[in-house]
């Protein structure tokens, strides 16, 4: 996998080079090798899914031979969880894949770094499971991600844990001994937590390097909210979202100048519809979200919901001449677009139409009752109109 991964790294970089240096005299050169590359990785590819993959249990094994007390048949959590990751795991096999891992390796203290026929280390390793957190979050498996977020790295994260050191550990046993003067409890490599919910929870990654162009697209769960920064050499990426339990995401995004990319607005059904701030440009929708294209820095909000929802609109004031009406009641989303339709009774039309909700009493209204019909519109969502009792007589003087 490994292997793998650096002829398409290798690839790409040489392509990035050619883009941004086409007249260099290696330009040719590097052509050559990420052609060269690229042929090698597909070889790669192909051989470790014809090889390494057990159709029968879904997994990717160790060896097609066995080595010495090691069986091939084993199970690693690093090359599986890398296949789903780096995209060498076909579409069709990643949620079998991600589903044996966890029936399979997950304990109390964290996930087997393989299966016991390995008869190889057992040690729980942040460092790997923060590739399988990953790979989770990439393929949209963000509950289990969370889950294994809690399994393992909680414990790390608790103040009153004896072994807390406000960092997290490099590796502990099954039992989750950490006795071994070995360990190391403030290790760079456990950190897979802080830079997968950077990237996945708040959604922020880069697109080209430097984040010249970026995408942001949450990975929500049963999260209530989620706030952070990213920063680039632009400035700061801040995104801020939320969720409720009427299903409706607000999601903020402040880009910097300079920079331009893609708002990945979550849904929280096929049915939701989603706006946008001006100067986002909604591209079309995939895999349940809704994908605006955003051009300037700037601060942008975005709003989506599965249906409207509103409190039958309420009358407040004083029924007499000049006196002030005010329709009032909650709407859920709050940014639907509402417009007031008063009537008198009698009237066959509105006697006043638009975004007010409030209406002044005129000598017309004298001795009749006033009704307040109002329609909230979001997106492509169906609108709903509701209609408020009829008020008392307007007084005559």
């Amino acid at each position: 996998m490994l292997y793998y991964r650096a002829l398409t790294e290798a690839a790409w970089l040489a392509g990035h080079m050619i883009e941004n240096d086409s007249s260099n005299p290696d330009a040719a050169a590097w052509a050559a090798d990420k052609a060269d590359w690229e042929s090698r990785a597909t070889q790669v590819n192909a051989s470790i899914n014809s090889t390494l993959f057990d159709a029968e249990r879904g997994i990717y094994k160790m060896s097609n031979v066995d080595t010495n007390n090691h069986s091939g048949n084993a199970v690693p959590q690093d090359a599986n969880s890398m296949a789903v990751l780096w995209g060498v795991a076909p579409e069709e096999k990643v949620d079998g894949i991600l589903e044996y891992l966890k029936n399979n390796l997950w304990g109390e203290q964290g996930p087997q770094p393989f299966s016991a026929d390995a008869n190889n280390s057992t040690l729980i390793s942040t460092h790997i499971s923060g590739f399988e957190l990953a790979a989770r979050y990439e393929a949209g498996n963000t509950d289990d991600a969370l889950a294994l977020t809690k399994n393992l790295w909680a414990r790390m994260a608790n103040p009153s844990d004896p072994f807390y050191t406000g960092a997290f550990w490099e590796n502990h046993q099954q039992n989750g001994d950490l006795t071994d003067a070995n360990k190391s409890l403030a290790h760079s490599w456990a950190s897979g937590p802080t830079w997968n919910m950077s990237a996945y929870l708040l959604g922020v990654k880069p697109v080209e390097p430097g984040f010249e162009t970026w995408t942001v697209k949450p990975h929500l769960s049963d999260l209530d909210w989620s706030e952070g920064r990213v920063p680039t050499p632009n400035g700061d990426i801040d995104v801020k979202w939320s969720q409720d339990d009427e299903d409706v995401i607000e999601l903020e995004v402040g880009v910097p100048e300079g920079t331009s990319g893609e708002v990945w607005v979550p849904l929280a059904s096929e049915a939701s519809a989603s706006v946008g701030s001006e100067g986002a440009t909604l591209k079309g929708r995939e895999d349940r979200y809704d994908v605006y294209e955003v051009t300037e820095g700037g601060d942008y909000s975005f709003t989506s919901a599965v249906s409207i929802k509103a409190d039958t609109p309420v009358i407040e004031g004083t029924l007499a001449l000049g006196g002030t009406l005010t329709a009032t009641g909650d709407w859920s989303p709050a940014d639907a677009e509402l417009t007031y339709n008063w009537f008198r009774i009698g009237a066959p039309t509105p006697i006043q139409s638009g975004p007010s909700d409030t209406y002044v009493l005129t000598e017309d209204d004298k001795n009749r009752r006033i009704y307040v019909e109002v329609t909230g519109s979001f997106g492509s969502l169906p609108a709903v109109t509701l209609r408020s009792e009829t008020t008392d007589k307007v007084a005559k003087e």
